[in-house]
C-alpha cells in the first residue's frame, strides 16, 4: 500500500490502516517519483480536491488501483455506494441511499443524510454536516464543521469555510464565507 502525500493526512490514513487491518508493511520514502508499476495499491491522503483529482488522473494512466479505505468504527447503510478510492474516518454515519463518489477525503464524526450525491475527488473536514436530499459536485471543500441543511444542490469547485451553515444553493466555482458566497 502506498500513501501518496505527506504530512497529517498520511498520518491519519496510516492510523486507519494500523486499526483496521492486521498485516501490511510500512515502507517510507522521500522520493517524489514513484514507479507505479511495482505497487498494488494507493490511498491519496492529500485534503485539497484539485490535487487528489490530478493524482488520481495519473493513478488512472498505469491502471494503478485506488483502495477504498472505510474505518471499521464508521456507519455504512448497506443501500449506499461508495467510489474506489474513497477514505471514511472512524465515528462518521452515511445514510440510507447516499451515493459518494471516486476519490474523496470523508473525515471523522461526519453525518451524511439520506439520498445525498457527493462528486468525485471531494474533501469534508472532520464534523461536516449534510442533510438529506443534498448533491455536492465534484471537487467541493467542506471545512471543519460545515453544516448544509437538506434538499441544497453545491456546484462543483466549491469551498465553505469551517462552521459555516448553509441554508440555500451555491454556484459552481464559490467560496461560501462569512454567510457570503464569493464567486472564485
Amino acid at each position: 500500500i502506498v500513501i501518496i502525500g505527506a504530512g497529517d493526512g498520511s498520518n491519519e490514513i496510516l492510523d486507519l490502516l494500523t486499526s483496521n487491518y492486521k498485516n501490511f508493511t510500512i515502507k517510507k520514502t522521500t522520493k517524489n517519483k514513484i514507479n507505479f508499476k511495482l505497487y498494488d495499491k494507493f490511498l491519496i491522503s492529500l485534503g485539497d480536491p484539485q490535487k487528489r483529482a490530478k493524482i488520481f488522473s495519473s493513478l488512472s494512466k498505469y491502471n494503478s488501483k485506488l483502495m477504498k479505505l472505510i474505518d471499521k468504527r464508521a456507519y455504512v447503510s448497506t443501500f449506499s455506494k461508495i467510489g474506489k478510492g474513497t477514505i471514511i474516518f472512524p465515528n462518521t454515519t452515511i445514510g440510507y441511499n447516499v451515493k459518494i463518489g471516486r476519490n474523496c477525503y470523508i473525515g471523522a464524526n461526519c453525518s451524511i443524510g439520506h439520498d445525498v450525491l457527493i462528486g468525485d475527488h471531494c474533501v469534508l473536514a472532520p464534523g461536516t454536516l449534510i442533510g438529506g436530499s443534498t448533491k455536492i459536485g465534484s471537487k467541493s471543500f467542506l471545512s471543519l464543521g460545515s453544516t448544509i441543511t437538506p434538499y441544497l444542490k453545491i456546484g462543483s469547485n466549491t469551498k465553505i469555510s469551517a462552521r459555516e451553515v448553509l441554508y440555500k444553493d451555491l454556484p459552481p466555482n464559490s467560496t461560501f464565507i462569512g454567510s457570503r458566497i464569493l464567486k472564485n
